[in-house]
């Protein structure tokens, strides 16, 4: 299939970077892939991978007000860099996105940008997630991770 080619409505439903994933069949995948470039023109090659669904749900969690997680991005006010709106940039200032990480902000209540993102292990991301805590008699509260080793009186 070639730019500018007639794409039927069974091949417009197969454009999606997330449905290019659920095929599990790689002649399947490949095939939906060429479908989609056809659709969207050349590309960096990277739909479909983890590095690439980080950045989609990046983009997606703060600008788009029907996604659920929407309430805890753009609707706080955090924001999506210039520069990362597009993939290949995105890419170029994180690179690959390893196994076992996802798309964190070192500043929970930064945005994303080049020097406030890393890719992160769940444990990392743990601890630095925003806590709410409250308390019956309105006295701030002070949280702490557990200490290894014995128990100081």
């Amino acid at each position: 299939m070639k730019k500018g080619e007639k794409v039927s409505d069974e091949q417009r439903a197969k454009l999606s970077a997330a449905s290019i994933r659920r095929y599990s069949d790689p002649a399947e995948r490949e095939k939906a892939k060429e479908i989609y470039l056809a659709w969207h023109g050349p590309g960096h090659g990277m739909v479909g991978t983890p590095t690439y669904a980080s950045w989609y749900s990046m983009k997606s969690r703060c600008g788009n007000p029907k996604k659920p997680n929407y309430r805890f991005y753009g609707g706080r006010g955090i924001t999506v860099c210039e520069r990362w709106l597009t993939f290949v940039n995105f890419y170029a200032d994180m690179g690959e996105r390893p196994s076992g990480m996802t798309l964190d902000r070192i500043d929970g209540d930064g945005n994303y940008e080049p020097g406030n993102c890393r890719w992160a292990t769940a444990t990392e991301q743990a601890r630095n997630r925003r806590t709410r805590v409250v308390r019956d008699d309105d006295q701030p509260a002070v949280l702490c991770e557990p200490r290894s080793g014995p128990a100081v009186a």
